[in-house]
């Protein structure tokens, strides 16, 4: 089967084009990379320059000139770098000039401002920029202090830390009730409640059924109030006479016990 091509001629299928059989190519001596440019009424192999884009705008060339995007075109700009010794955790920091590297400190970072520095201060941030300041309670938002005398300590109070003088009240685990003078702090098994202390709240007294002059005796286990007897006491001796001796001996003044007859 036979088809007539591009310059009338008869040829056979299949046939392979080469560019140089149409007639508004002229390639000459065609290199790795090259494009065709239009010039001149035909298409020329040509080599291919950054100048050549129509979006590169070259203004003076220097060494280490790089292309930046102006939102429109690519442009030439000058990117200077001036490093010195490096350090580790340096930045690159431009100075008007050149970028050059540089120790990061606190006093370069253009919203903080340092006026009278001191020891432990902190960087606090006043609403436009970060202030050194000393840390108080006072400084804490949920803090809140009311003429604070000595002994004082902070409580909560379900909203906030405030300063309190520290009473018996003021603890959770203690009770009072008609609180009078001279009473005591007594455990209930729950709280610590106030008592007014007798003998039968020690817990080694046991008292049954008191009654007007009695005493209190220890039995060996506990003390329990009993009657005093003559025989109770520990320095008077019984004897049997005609005319019987007795010992005198005040049992609450003591004393030297003297001794008589009963006639």
């Amino acid at each position: 089967m036979e088809q007539e091509n591009l310059y009338n001629k008869k040829i056979a299928l299949p046939y392979q084009f080469s560019l140089n059989e149409l007639s508004d190519i002229n390639i000459e001596k065609a290199k790795l990379g090259q494009v065709l440019r239009y010039k001149y009424g035909k298409w020329y192999n040509s080599n291919i320059s950054m100048s050549d884009l129509d979006d590169v705008n070259f203004s003076v060339l220097t060494p280490n000139s790089l292309l930046s995007y102006d939102g429109a075109n690519w442009t030439t700009s000058n990117f200077q770098l001036n490093i010195s010794t490096s350090l580790n955790g340096q930045i690159l920091r431009y100075n008007g000039t050149d970028w050059i590297n540089h120790t990061l400190i606190l006093t370069n970072i253009s919203d903080i401002i340092f006026a009278s520095l001191t020891t432990n201060q902190i960087l606090r941030y006043n609403g436009t920029n970060w202030t050194n300041h000393t840390l108080t309670l006072s400084s804490l938002t949920n803090v809140n202090l009311t003429t604070p005398i000595t002994n004082q300590v902070l409580r909560f109070n379900g909203t906030n830390w405030v300063n309190q003088t520290l009473i018996f009240s003021s603890l959770s685990d203690v009770i009072f009730t008609s609180l009078t003078t001279n009473q005591i702090l007594r455990y209930n098994g729950t709280n610590w409640v106030n008592h007014t202390p007798t003998l039968s709240t020690l817990t080694d007294v046991v008292v049954s059924a008191p009654s007007n002059g009695q005493t209190l005796r220890y039995s060996g286990t506990n003390w329990v109030n009993t009657k005093l007897n003559l025989t109770d006491l520990i320095n008077v001796q019984f004897v049997t006479h005609n005319s019987p001796t007795f010992t005198s001996f005040d049992p609450i003044f003591g004393g030297t016990p003297t001794q008589g007859k009963i006639e």
